[in-house]
């Protein structure tokens, strides 16, 4: 019985983004030539009870269906190409999916800095207008003790 150990290997290169699909097929070509022509079964995957979808229709849930059949133990040439190309695709799909989280992560700190300028700004006129208006009632004060004032001496004279 031939090394299962090589298929496994790569279904574990596969896993962790460790090899193209260009790879894989050198891989299973590397394979062949060391451990004989049909060391790569070669069977469908319906066979293997793996509904091939198009690519429209791939999703995580789909790539862990598909995933587990390989960990059970299907090595055929068609699960390895398949699942590799499946693979890229669910991981090209995380990396979109974790650029678009980080801008909108962005984007909302943005628009808190934003918010924050503002607030600040606003509470900088406000002080501004109090203490002008604090000013100008202290000067109208004075102004008016002033006139009085002078209002009374003119009375006594």
């Amino acid at each position: 019985m031939a090394d299962e150990t090589p298929k496994a290997e790569l279904m574990i290169d596969i896993m962790n983004n460790n090899i193209s699909v260009d790879d894989v097929k050198k891989r299973i070509q590397q394979l062949e030539e060391e451990y004989g022509e049909n060391y790569m079964l070669d069977y469908d995957l319906e066979e293997a009870g793996i509904e091939r979808k198009p690519q429209n229709e791939w999703t995580e849930e789909y790539y862990e269906k598909v995933k587990e059949k390989g960990i059970l133990g299907i090595s055929s040439k068609q699960y390895f190409l398949y699942f590799a190309e499946l693979n890229q695709y669910i991981k090209n799909k995380r990396q979109e999916e974790q650029k678009e989280q980080q801008k909108e992560k962005t984007t909302k700190l943005i628009v808190a800095a934003v918010i924050v300028v503002i607030c600040v700004i606003i509470l900088l006129l406000l002080i501004n207008h109090i203490s002008s208006n604090a000013a100008c009632i202290t000067s109208d004060s004075i102004i008016s003790e002033s006139f009085f004032i002078s209002q009374s001496i003119n009375i006594n004279v």
